[in-house]
């Protein structure tokens, strides 16, 4: 009688590839996840940044004397660290009135190739 033995001790080669090539499929999505969160949170701090500067620039204007408060656009370079150099256009407006002024401060800036602004308004009177 004739028994023939098995041999269960080890994985075949095609096992290990098929092994490696699912985890490699894992780790190349894990990966792509962490780059689009990353993206996400440089946008977001953009943002943030914005705002901040923005409110910065109505404070400046807010303190400075009625008949100071001019029209302009200045660039104000970014404090993030990113692949390439961000910069903010802060342009003010004013609507002249009587006895006050409408301050406009809108702030634009790019992020991949798309333009981005945030606005805030205020009254400032004599």
């Amino acid at each position: 009688m004739l028994i023939l033995r098995q041999n269960n001790r080890g994985f075949t080669l095609v096992e290990v590839m098929v092994a490696i090539v699912i985890t490699m499929v894992g780790v190349v999505g894990l990966l792509k996840s962490i780059e689009v969160a990353m993206a996400h949170n440089l946008g977001n701090q953009l943002r943030d940044e914005a705002v901040l500067v923005a409110e910065k620039s109505m404070a400046f204007q807010k303190v400075r004397p009625f008949s100071q408060i001019l029209p302009g656009t200045v660039q104000v370079g970014s404090r993030l660290r990113s692949a390439q150099p961000n910069f903010y256009t802060v342009t003010q407006s004013i609507t002249d009135w009587t006895t006050a002024k409408q301050v406009i401060i809108r702030v634009t800036w790019n992020y991949k190739g798309t333009q981005y602004s945030h606005e805030i308004r205020s009254v400032r009177s004599e």
